[in-house]
C-alpha cells in the first residue's frame, strides 16, 4: 500500500490518464495515480490574490483535456489551471 502527506486534508479528488488530482485548502497537487509520487504542486494563493479573490476556497474540481478546473465556495468563478 503506498501513501502520500499531503499536507493538509484533500477537499476534492479527480482521476484522469493516470494522474491524480487533489485539491486542499492551499494547493492543488498532481500525483501518479499507481504510486502516490507527487507529479506538481500548483499553490491557490497566488492565483487567487492574482484575481483578487482573496481567501476564496475550492468548492469542486474537473479535470478536462488540457485544464484543471477548480470552482470557488460563494464566488461565480472558476479557476482554470494548465493541466500538468
Amino acid at each position: 500500500m503506498n501513501e502520500t502527506d499531503l499536507g493538509a486534508p484533500a477537499e476534492y479528488l479527480a482521476v484522469k490518464e493516470g494522474n491524480l488530482y487533489a485539491v486542499t485548502s492551499d494547493e492543488l497537487v498532481v500525483l501518479d495515480a499507481e504510486t502516490l509520487d507527487t507529479v506538481e504542486t500548483v499553490e491557490l494563493g497566488p492565483i487567487l490574490e492574482e484575481e483578487s479573490l482573496g481567501k476564496a476556497v475550492a468548492s469542486g474540481l474537473a479535470v478536462g483535456e488540457h485544464n484543471v478546473f477548480v470552482t470557488l465556495e460563494g464566488e461565480p468563478y472558476a479557476l482554470l489551471i494548465e493541466r500538468p
